[in-house]
């Protein structure tokens, strides 16, 4: 709670005390008068520096924006064929596909416990990390197994393969934008390119003190919260508004739900 309420008051202060010192610099200081002499740059020179501006905030946006619809994709996808998964080891016959939901209910429960820390990411969680893939491995393997696909037909053999295929790809692709991490040299440009931006607005009013300060202030409080939003949402699964795994929890309570009646038709076919 602590750190936004810094944040939001360092992003008060920038957008106010920036701009009064840019007003006591151009109007108050002994540099004034050199400063008043640079009078004469037009006023579309601002739009040259704000179209850079805002091409390479546009990129930044467009990037993280779809970052976070493959994040969704990926899950999706994951969870639905993961479900088409259970659809088939439940009607394997002779409890041949036990082994199969167990193995898919032990990849849901430590995808959702370890693959979403909350929080910077720790040794701890590094070594967890390992055991979130041995479910994949361990899944891999029940499917796998010459045992269960010999009671299968060819065709789906195949299939199943294939949605094993795809879990593992998607789960790949949600790993690597989990650990996504800032490009510092593109934060670095629009740091950059913002200032450059806010020294030609100050050399346009650099007569006018107060046209300066209040351009100068709605300038900072306009992008400078923008900034700092696209910067804490640049992973999908952390920051501001993280994504939610409401899929994977479904699937999870599906496959536990399969597995539950799976084993009760089966022990009533024992008997």
């Amino acid at each position: 709670m602590f750190y936004w309420v810094f944040i939001i008051l360092l992003l008060i202060a920038t957008s106010v005390l920036v701009p009064a010192g840019f007003l006591w610099l151009t109007q108050h200081s002994r540099f004034a008068p050199f400063l008043h002499s640079l009078h004469g740059v037009q006023a579309t020179f601002i739009g040259v520096m704000s179209v850079m501006f805002s091409l390479n905030l546009v990129f930044v946006c467009n990037e993280i924006w779809q970052a976070r619809e493959a994040a969704k994709s990926a899950m999706s996808r994951e969870s639905e064929s993961l479900r088409n998964i259970g659809r088939v080891a439940s009607n394997i016959r002779g409890n041949g596909g036990a082994d199969i939901l167990r193995a898919e209910r032990l990849y849901l429960e430590a995808a959702l416990a370890v693959d979403f820390p909350v929080g910077s990411r720790t040794i701890a969680t590094e070594i967890k990390d390992s055991a979130s893939l041995s479910t994949t491995i361990n899944l891999s393997d029940a499917i796998l197994n010459d045992t269960t696909l010999d009671k299968l037909n060819p065709a789906v053999q195949q299939m199943l393969v294939a949605q094993l295929t795809v879990v593992r790809d998607r789960r790949l692709d949600r790993m690597s934008l989990r650990d996504f991490s800032p490009n510092i040299v593109k934060w670095l440009s629009l740091v950059f390119l913002e200032i450059m931006t806010l020294l030609t607005i100050v050399m346009v009013h650099v007569t006018n003190g107060r046209a300066m300060f209040v351009a100068c202030c709605i300038f900072l409080s306009g992008v400078n919260p923008f900034l700092t939003v696209l910067y804490f949402c640049q992973s999908p699964f952390d920051g501001i508004y993280p994504l939610k795994t409401t899929r994977l929890e479904a699937a999870l309570d599906r496959i536990t739900a399969m597995e539950a009646d799976y084993q009760r038709l089966n022990n009533a076919a024992q008997r």
